[in-house]
């Protein structure tokens, strides 16, 4: 499953925008750097159960739109990647519980590996468990 396949795909020496060894994924910018859309989102969730209103008020107060997040990304993916780097759950369960992003947001992989791949890479093993025990995903 998920579990195994991602486990297996990378050494934790995975850095950000940088092509693989062994592989033709290019580092190149190919959209927006969502680095800061995920910090206002994870700065907003704290440690906390979801709460999608206050963090739809965070976005807006940090001109963020929704445009902005569904839109193409850089190398270093998008708010799910960072959430799988950093083994944000609350982050990535806002984004599963959220109409417009949801599970099919979670299953993109532009530019970059997927998001099991992401939390592989930097070893974090809840995150895989998560992705494996979401529906649609695992």
């Amino acid at each position: 499953g998920v579990l195994l396949m991602a486990t297996t795909a990378v050494g934790a020496n995975a850095r950000d925008g940088e092509a693989q060894p062994g592989t033709s994924r290019p580092a190149a910018q190919t959209g927006l750097n969502h680095t800061r859309f995920y910090a206002v989102i994870a700065a907003t969730l704290g440690n906390t159960a979801i709460n999608a209103g206050d963090v739809d008020r965070a976005l807006l107060e940090h001109g963020i739109t929704m445009t902005e997040l569904l839109g193409p990304t850089d190398a270093s993916g998008n708010i799910a990647h960072h959430a799988a780097r950093q083994g944000n759950l609350h982050v990535l369960q806002y984004i599963r519980d959220t109409p417009k992003l949801g599970v099919p947001f979670l299953r993109r992989a532009p530019n970059v590996w997927s998001i099991a791949y992401s939390a592989a890479a930097y070893n974090r093993p809840k995150v895989l468990e998560w992705i494996r025990d979401c529906d649609g995903l695992g």
